[in-house]
């Protein structure tokens, strides 16, 4: 996550993103070939989709071309209301694996809200619904 999201800034995206998650298949260890960033403003996220959609990433060569496209969830409230009660924030997952948020202004991970249900984080099986090679561009 900490690559992909330092490219993002390296392509003038610094600052622009307050939301990142790129979700993991915890059975290969490896990313599930998709993204989620929110964009503080819409402009940031429509120059990104246009600057970015077809494009390769340089640090990940060999890799297919990014598909960008809006998420279902739009916002960074929407984010964290979504997140802050999933499986994927339980204290057994590693922090870089979870979603983060992050302080425009110094790139700072800011700590994820407390969930509001009781029991949210305890580990159930879960199947990924959608998968896609996207990065997908939320706001």
């Amino acid at each position: 996550a900490d690559l992909l999201l330092a490219e993002l800034w390296g392509l003038g995206y610094f600052g622009s993103i307050n939301f990142f998650y790129l979700p993991i298949d915890f059975r290969r260890g490896q990313p599930v070939g998709y993204a989620f960033a929110n964009f503080v403003a819409p402009e940031d996220a429509w120059d990104f989709l246009h600057q970015t959609n077809g494009s390769f990433l340089a640090r990940f060569q060999g890799q297919e071309p990014l598909e960008v496209q809006p998420a279902r969830l739009q916002g960074l409230e929407a984010n964290i209301d979504h997140f802050r009660n999933s499986v994927v924030m339980a204290s057994s997952i590693k922090p870089e694996h979870q979603p983060m948020l992050i302080l425009p202004s110094t790139g700072e991970r800011v700590a994820f809200p407390e969930p509001t249900q009781p029991g949210a984080h305890s580990l159930r099986k879960k199947t990924s619904l959608w998968k896609a090679r996207s990065l997908a561009v939320c706001k």
